[in-house]
C-alpha cells in the first residue's frame, strides 16, 4: 500500500509540473475546466492577449437564452490581470448571490492607463472596442438572449456606458450608469434604450451636476430617463445601487414609465452607506483639481 501511494504522489508531482512547464497551473487548469461561476479567460488578437473574466450562472443551461450584463469598472482598476474588475462594483454582490444569480456576467478590462480618466472607455478606445468583440465571441460559445444586453458601468465605467450605448444603439436592452457624467451632445444621437442613472448626492469626485446637465438635455428631447440621486452616498454609491434587487429586476425588464422606484438597500450597503454619513465637508473649492492616490 504504501507503494501504491508513493507511486499515485509522484504522478500527482509529474502531472503539475508538466502542466507547470506548459505554462498552466494546476489551480488554473481546474477552473478552466470549470462550467459555471468566475470564468478566467483570454482574448486574443493582434495587440496580444488580454485577459477577462465571465460569470456563468450556476444553473446555466444552453437550452435557455441568458441575459448577459456587461460591467464596465472605474479608473482605479485599469490594468491587464484581468482579476480586478470584479472586485469593486458589481463583482463583490455577484459573489455573494452567485448561486441564484440569473445572468451571464462580463468583465473586461481597460489596458488604458495613459488616457484622462474618465475617456478610457469612450466607445472609440481600444478598450471599449475590444470589450464588444470580446462579448461576440462569448455570444457565439454561450447562449444570450439578444434582446437582453445590459450595460452597466462606474465612475469612468458609467461615462463609458454612455458613449458606447450612443455609438452602439442596436446592441442594448438598457443602461445603467453609476456615479457618471457625459457630453449633453448625446442626447441628440440617443437611441430609445431605458436608461436609469444613479449617483451620490455628496460625491465630490464626479459631481452630480455631469449627469444631470445629460439628463436634463434627454428630456428636452422628448426622452424619460431615470435617475435617483442617494441624499447620503458619495462616489461609492454602486454599494447601493448593485446591492439592491430592485435594480437587477430592472434590469431584466427594463422601463422609463413613471418614475424610479426607491433602491433597497442590503445590509452591506447600508452600512457603507452610514459610513458616508460620518463624512462632513467644511469646504468645496471649484475648478480645483483632484488627485487620486492607491
Amino acid at each position: 500500500s504504501h507503494i501504491r501511494i508513493a507511486v499515485a504522489a509522484t504522478g500527482f508531482v509529474l502531472t503539475c509540473l508538466m502542466l507547470t512547464e506548459a505554462g498552466v497551473s494546476p489551480a488554473l487548469a481546474q477552473q478552466e475546466s470549470q462550467k459555471t461561476g468566475f470564468l478566467q479567460r483570454t482574448h486574443t488578437d493582434d495587440g496580444g492577449d488580454h485577459k477577462y473574466q465571465l460569470f456563468v450562472p450556476t444553473k446555466y443551461s444552453a437550452d435557455t437564452q441568458w441575459p448577459i450584463i456587461v460591467y464596465l469598472h472605474g479608473a482605479g482598476e485599469r490594468g491587464n490581470d484581468g482579476d480586478t474588475p470584479t472586485h469593486v462594483g458589481l463583482g463583490p454582490f455577484l459573489r455573494a448571490r452567485q448561486d441564484a444569480f440569473p445572468c451571464l456576467v462580463l468583465f473586461t478590462q481597460c489596458e488604458d492607463m495613459d488616457s484622462r480618466l474618465l475617456q478610457g472607455w469612450r466607445a472609440d478606445g481600444a478598450d471599449a472596442k475590444r470589450m464588444l468583440q470580446i462579448l461576440k465571441e462569448v455570444e457565439q460559445e454561450y447562449s444570450v438572449d439578444p434582446q437582453r444586453r445590459i450595460l452597466t458601468g462606474w465612475s469612468m465605467g458609467g461615462y463609458g456606458a454612455w458613449s458606447i450605448v450612443a455609438a452602439t444603439p442596436d446592441l442594448w436592452s438598457a443602461v445603467v450608469p453609476v456615479s457618471s457624467g457625459g457630453d449633453t451632445a448625446l442626447a441628440l444621437q440617443w437611441p430609445n434604450v431605458p436608461v436609469w442613472a444613479i449617483h451620490g448626492q455628496r460625491d465630490n469626485v464626479v459631481r452630480p451636476s455631469a449627469v444631470t446637465g445629460l439628463i436634463d438635455e434627454l428630456r428636452n428631447q422628448g426622452r424619460a430617463p431615470w435617475l435617483s440621486i442617494i441624499s447620503n452616498a458619495g462616489h461609492h454609491v454602486w454599494e447601493i445601487a448593485y446591492g439592491s434587487e430592485t435594480l437587477l429586476n430592472w434590469m431584466l425588464a427594463p422601463t422609463n414609465e413613471g418614475s424610479p422606484p426607491q433602491l433597497e438597500a442590503t445590509d452591506e450597503s447600508t452600512d457603507a452607506a452610514i459610513a458616508e454619513q460620518d463624512f462632513e465637508p467644511v469646504l468645496e473649492i471649484p475648478n480645483a483639481v483632484a488627485i487620486r492616490l492607491g
